[in-house]
């Protein structure tokens, strides 16, 4: 270590240490060199490793790097210029200026006012767009990374991730270069971001979450967010704050990336928009203006907050169903006289769509691009590799011990490698043809790969034989009944759990999986009996209590819910589905870094698991990644042709591509169905798809359908609300948004399918010319999003049909600004043309 009497490459002299961590120290130092003696920051940076391979990789990239920081400095004040990187006696060392001035940490003892917080992001964002514009990634924006720089206030970002990338580089099995860890900070560090995929609204999230804590004065881990949809629940410890800022804030860090401001330039214009005049904007006030050229119909799943009901298979966890209520076009509505003294220009109602239903099983997302390497799940990842060692060497040794060839395919079958699996039954059983363990080891194997009949068929043999010691029927019934669930057969599974009780009373896991089934008839409350049975008979694993936790959610027990979650998180995780299950209750708890050691752990201990693979696309499609989901998910069916969580998955993003791939979203849902013809979600995907092409009979057809397999799905209501409205048949639209908004209110409702239920609901209570009815529904829609353009636009109408005029007028400016922040010109032009045709 150098001390203030040397010189660090015979040039800088230290004057103070300023800071120390893992990557190395942080010094001031002045150059001895220039004139001035002018001060700089010396940062020594130290690799994760000293293996020479290693060092050998960090000196190709150290000038790499040191270039990308040459190039973001310049050009921009706010950013520290860098002036020299060297190596010296196997240390690496960067140059940059030194920024004389205090971070944000070290200023946010008092909570800032809302307007100073404004003009620090006003400022910040500029610097943060140069960034972005030289293609870079800053990845570590939190308080500690802005200096207020003394001379001016202006504030600065220092330290780029991309320095302490360099550092954590290690060295993978395949001999390539990678990061060891993450970077990024948690709480300041969006999803996408602690997945390994940054994106540049990653950095806008964490500059929104910067801006929370000077507003609040409290942490990231300090505010609590919403377990079911990741939302941060920061407004409460800010009641002063402007609605619009809180809503710019509140966008900026939104869960899902494609949900935040797309670029820097755009958040800064949110927060301080351009001037527009409106009397300048031209419009067509002799043509007759339609509302439905005033709303946003379509509806993806970062359009709106999604709302994660899981209903899954137990023996299926962690693979999200993704439920989208049709998406409408516009929809012809007969102007009011009965009530209204002057007609409406209403032309056309806009259907706002009923939003997507995420059904998750017991797993929100994985990725295997992050290595969190604790000893305990090392240890785990090895058990499983000493077993396989161990019961190959009892084979190759007694190629006659059935009971360890058995045992060798279950445990290949755990850690997804399904061909060796598969030849260990196929050995067993071609010397023990009967031989009931090895038929459900095969059975396995097969429902693994998507091959659910012959699955059945080999648990049907294996059901067949006398239940011994060593093995029950039970399993075996159990087992069809899973694959009886998969291919849609549900009265064949029940069958199977009832068969599986009587060969074993006490056999808690038929119990647990008919549940499933209960789900997918809507029936919460009688799954949640059967969760209950199953821990009574003694089936206190993982997935019993994750899936309990999320029945007693269902149905508004979230005391209860969180109990359960708490206690499945609290439970040792050896398989990948286990890992799977008890991720998701650690995400429903809030633990989102629990959350996503057990995800990744799920793929190490099963790189093969077809359900952390979706879940991988999923959370690529997340990130919006849309063409990277999409080969991910061709990777799961090639495991799994069968997979209708992957086909519903790859119909989604299709659906909500830009621009949207409708014929191949039919085209997924349709194999799906081909596989499950009984799956309601299945059924309200493929009714979406058809209803935004148009083809309503056929989505009718589908919502029916689905409506009779769950009679419960208050999102199969507003879909075929949906598509009644758009056939005129109020009086039928009617009916089942109402009955929509029974079955929300009975489970505890869901802000924004109600707020979809009413909107929708209003406009076909026009069609029956009940405006006042309408207003009603309006007024409720509007409780849940005040700012709703579409819902202002409609209130406006339906106020002004009624003569109150001066609300109206108030009503129809409030959308047209909101339109105009939003920069679509062309809806705000509309809303002042409906104006000027109303007079108003």
């Amino acid at each position: 270590m150098s001390t203030p009497a040397n010189l660090i490459n015979h040039r800088y002299r230290i004057v103070n240490s300023l800071a120390e961590g893992g990557f190395g120290k942080t010094f001031l130092a002045e150059d001895t060199q220039m004139p001035s003696r002018r001060q700089c920051v010396i940062k020594r940076l130290k690799p994760v490793s000293n293996r020479p391979d290693i060092i050998q990789l960090v000196q190709q990239r150290f000038a790499r790097e040191a270039a990308v920081l040459e190039t973001v400095g310049k050009g921009h004040s706010q950013i520290p210029d860098l002036y020299a990187y060297f190596e010296e006696q196997g240390q690496f060392y960067l140059v940059q200026e030194w920024i004389e001035g205090e971070p944000l940490l070290a200023d946010a003892s008092e909570v800032w006012a809302e307007d100073k917080v404004q003009t620090l992001l006003v400022s910040a964002l500029d610097a943060l767009g140069h960034v972005h514009s030289r293609n870079i990634i800053h990845r570590d924006i939190k308080p500690d990374n802005i200096i207020l720089r003394t001379s001016d206030q202006l504030p600065c970002l220092i330290d780029f991730g991309a320095v302490k990338e360099l550092m954590s580089t290690v060295v993978g099995s395949s001999g390539s270069a990678k990061s060891s860890l993450v970077i990024g900070t948690p709480g300041f560090m969006p999803p996408e971001q602690a997945a390994g995929r940054p994106t540049f609204a990653s950095d806008l999230y964490s500059l929104g979450m910067t801006a929370i804590y000077l507003l609040t004065g409290r942490s990231p881990a300090e505010i609590p967010t919403n377990s079911q949809t990741g939302e941060v629940l920061w407004r409460q410890y800010a009641p002063s704050v402007g609605d619009h800022f809180a809503d710019v804030l509140s966008r900026a860090i939104h869960p899902f990336a494609q949900n935040r401001y797309p670029t820097a330039a755009e958040m800064l214009e949110a927060i301080a928009p351009r001037g527009v005049d409106p009397t300048v904007l031209t419009t067509e006030a002799s043509q007759p203006v339609g509302v439905s050229s005033l709303s946003t119909v379509a509806v993806n799943a970062a359009a709106s907050t999604p709302s994660i009901s899981p209903t899954s298979h137990p023996s299926s966890p962690g693979m999200p169903v993704v439920v989208a209520t049709p998406t409408a076009t516009a929809q012809p509505i007969a102007s009011s006289t009965a009530t209204a003294t002057s007609p409406l220009p209403w032309g056309k109602v806009g259907i706002v769509a009923g939003g997507l239903l995420l059904t998750v099983g017991v797993l929100v997302g994985v990725t295997p691009k992050i290595s969190f390497q604790n000893s305990e799940s090392v240890a785990e990842v090895e058990d499983f590799q000493a077993s396989i060692s161990t019961l190959e060497a009892t084979v190759n040794d007694n190629p006659g011990d059935i009971a360890a060839q058995v045992r060798l395919a279950q445990t290949y079958h755990k850690v997804g490698e399904y061909q060796q699996a598969m030849a260990q039954a196929e050995n067993a059983l071609q010397q023990e043809p009967d031989n009931a363990a090895a038929l459900v080891a095969k059975g396995k194997v097969q429902f693994a790969t998507g091959a659910y009949e012959e699955a059945i068929a080999a648990f049907t043999q294996a059901a067949e034989q006398p239940g011994n010691s060593v093995f029950k029927n039970a399993e075996a019934f159990v087992e069809r009944g899973n694959a009886y669930y998969e291919v849609g057969e549900y009265d064949k599974a029940i069958d199977d759990y009832r068969s599986a009780l009587r060969a074993d009373p006490d056999y808690g896991r038929a119990y647990k999986e008919w549940s499933s089934v209960n789900v997918v008839q809507g029936d919460a409350q009688e799954a949640l009996q059967n969760l209950d049975l199953a821990i009574e008979k003694g089936e206190t694993t993982i997935s019993t209590y994750t899936n309990r936790g999320n029945r007693r959610a269902d149905l508004g027990d979230r005391a209860g819910a969180v109990e359960d979650w708490t206690s499945a998180s609290k439970l040792q995780a050896n398989t990948a589905d286990e890992y799977s299950a008890r991720g998701f209750s650690k995400s429903r708890l809030g633990n989102k870094k629990g959350a996503l050691d057990d995800y990744n752990q799920s793929l190490i201990v099963n790189p093969n698991s077809v359900r952390a693979i979706i879940n991988e696309a999923y959370l690529k499609y997340e990130a919006g990644e849309k063409e990277q989901a999409l080969a991910t998910l061709d990777k799961a069916l090639t495991i799994n042709p069968n997979s209708t969580t992957a086909l519903i998955l790859e119909g989604e993003i299709k659906s909500n591509s830009n621009p949207a791939d409708q014929e191949g979203a039919l085209v997924a849902y349709s194999k799906a169905l081909a596989v499950n013809p009984n799956d309601p979600d299945l059924l309200n995907n493929r009714c979406s798809a058809y209803f935004s092409t148009q083809q309503l009979e056929l989505a009718l057809t589908d919502c029916d359908r689905g409506l009779q397999i769950n009679p419960r799905s208050e999102a199969l209501y507003i879909g075929r609300g949906n598509i009644r409205l758009n056939q005129e048949n109020y009086d039928g639209a009617i009916q089942d948004y109402s009955r929509s908004l029974e079955i929300l209110e009975a489970s505890g409702g869901n802000p924004f399918r109600e707020s979809t239920a009413y909107s929708n609901r209003a406009s076909a209570l026009v069609g029956v010319q009940d405006l006042n009815g309408a207003l009603a529904d309006l007024n409720k829609a509007l409780e849940f999003n005040p700012d709703d353009a579409p819902d202002l636009m409609k209130r406006g109408l339906v106020k002004s049909s009624l003569e109150d005029n001066e609300s109206a007028r108030e009503d129809l400016r409030k959308a047209a600004d909101i339109y105009l922040k939003e920069g679509r010109t062309d809806s705000h032009q509309n809303v002042i043309a409906v104006m000027e045709q109303l007079g108003l």
